[in-house]
């Protein structure tokens, strides 16, 4: 059993230690050399054996393990006798959270943009830059802010919130729950992505830009519209009123010809 979990870890390198207990949490069978015998009394073997008549799957926060010396994830599930419910032991395999975890290191955002697990205390799971499991977000204080006031027994459904780090650029950050925490209470974990501001916005910036161009030309093009026919309309008018002039003094014209036109009376001699 031991070859075949030694096996399984070198074809496989996402696993880093798998161990097998008995039901009372003794040792049967690991992939390679471990540091205890009895299991019973690790976290991982409680969560998991439970009152030892329903056992179920665990999976624990990432942590050291001093076995495969590897900063890992615990999963353990339990061993059931053939054919039967009768609970056997527990098989623990250590993931190495580098590569369990890969997917969150693998989002980018742009040039600044990444992706990280928080706990909800702020303190880093994973991310691309960082490695230290003690190291703390930038914006955490706001984040614990956040996540403090939401009502009591409600799952955040999402935030976004600006911080500005010491000596930094500011960043804007949004983050959401992991769904982990719907099956195991204790991955409480916060999804976070962050981006510069000015990298975040410069697209939008952009976009207000070409917004404010495309009004600027067509306030224009009204104007010009509008002074050409204001133009138009002022040069008809005064062809109209040269044309009624030009009427009425011809027609004035007319009246005195036809008055000129007419013989005078014969005057009678004054006596």
């Amino acid at each position: 059993a031991s070859r075949f979990l030694a096996d399984l870890v070198a074809q496989d390198r996402i696993y880093r230690e798998m161990l097998l207990t008995d039901r009372v949490g003794r040792l049967v069978a690991a992939s390679g050399e471990t540091s205890d015998y009895f299991q019973a009394d690790e976290d991982w073997w409680k969560a998991a054996a439970g009152d030892g008549h329903t056992p179920g799957a665990s999976v624990s926060d990432v942590r050291w393990d001093d076995s495969s010396r590897t900063l890992g994830v615990e999963i353990a599930v339990p061993v059931f006798e053939p054919d039967s419910n009768v609970f056997a032991g527990l098989l623990k395999a250590v993931v190495d959270s580098r590569e369990l975890l890969a997917v969150v290191g693998g989002v980018q955002l742009g040039n600044t943009g990444e992706a990280a697990l928080l706990r909800r205390n702020g303190t880093i799971v994973f991310s691309r830059e960082v490695g230290d499991p003690n190291a703390r977000f930038a914006g955490a204080e706001t984040m614990r802010d956040r996540l403090a006031a939401q009502p009591e027994g409600e799952m955040l459904s999402g935030a976004s919130f600006r911080v500005l780090p010491a000596g930094g650029e500011a960043r804007m950050v949004g983050i959401a729950p992991s769904q982990l925490g719907r099956s195991y209470d204790n991955l409480q974990w916060v999804v976070a992505v962050s981006q510069d501001e000015s990298e975040l916005l410069a697209p939008m910036q952009r976009v207000g830009w070409y917004l404010l161009g495309v009004v600027g030309l067509t306030a224009a093009m009204l104007l010009l519209a509008a002074l050409y026919f204001s133009l138009r309309l002022s040069s008809s008018v005064t062809e109209d009123l040269v044309l009624v002039e030009r009427a009425r003094v011809s027609h004035v014209g007319d009246e005195h010809a036809a008055d000129a036109s007419v013989p005078p009376r014969d005057v009678p001699p004054s006596v």
